[in-house]
């Protein structure tokens, strides 16, 4: 089969009202939307994961988050009703998608808002369905299925090369050679291996400058991803 060519895939929807789990609590107690866009192994059975939220303030969802074990945060890009926040879970064994994974399943949303936590995963035709759908509810014993569907596997909207397109287009290539430095430099990691300011210095330029294009950099990038989503 060609990389072009689709494969039959059962798509699985699952709700979630337990305001036990912060995915489902915090956008409830903050009125806000979130949905997860990206985890990450960050090994030592650690895990990064992406949440981008609106209708709250980044420094509100820290402060919720703070109040969890196990949990640490930061946030990657913030606006007035909205943001990106990396959340570090040290203790993943009972997160959704770490179970949904670990049963071969693939995810492919989640998010929540209202009290309620909605994550999609299509699980391919090598795995049988029951077993990853017993697999999640023996995990997470409150959720239950709320849709199956029978689809082809979606190709995704951005080819790498696409993707590397689009932001060539959009960055100036001093906030391209801004954001390489920072990655290159530790700036990305947990904990940072080079401050803003040592990034800075290391390209001869000011704090404020680093900054300034560092987040209109993220910004871009960030704007490049969420017209891919909606």
């Amino acid at each position: 089969m060609s990389e072009t060519e689709s494969d039959a895939v059962v798509e699985v929807e699952f709700r979630v009202t337990d305001d036990r789990y912060p995915l489902v609590a915090i956008p409830d107690r903050l009125e806000c939307r979130t949905r997860v866009e990206q985890i990450v192994p960050r090994g030592d059975d650690t895990y990064a994961i992406f949440h981008c939220f609106s209708g709250a303030t980044s420094d509100a969802v820290l402060d919720c988050i703070a109040e969890y074990d196990g949990i640490e945060a930061r946030t990657m890009n913030d606006g007035d009703d909205g943001g990106v926040v990396e959340v570090l879970v040290t203790e993943p064994a009972d997160h959704f998608v770490v179970t949904l994974t670990d049963a071969g399943a693939i995810p492919r949303e989640l998010r929540s808002s209202g009290g309620e936590a909605r994550i999609v995963a299509e699980v391919p035709s090598i795995y049988r369905v029951t077993t990853v759908v017993d697999r999640f509810l023996d995990t997470h014993p409150s959720a239950e299925v709320v849709a199956r569907r029978q689809k082809d596997h979606d190709v995704p909207v951005f080819t790498r090369r696409e993707f590397e397109q689009a932001v060539e287009d959009r960055l100036t290539d001093r906030q391209r050679e801004v954001l390489e430095a920072a990655f290159a430099g530790g700036y990305f990691d947990w904990p940072r291996e080079n401050s803003g300011e040592e990034v800075a210095a290391e390209l001869g330029v000011t704090n404020t400058t680093f900054s300034q294009h560092l987040r209109t950099a993220e910004r871009k990038i960030f704007s490049i991803l969420v017209d891919e989503w909606e």
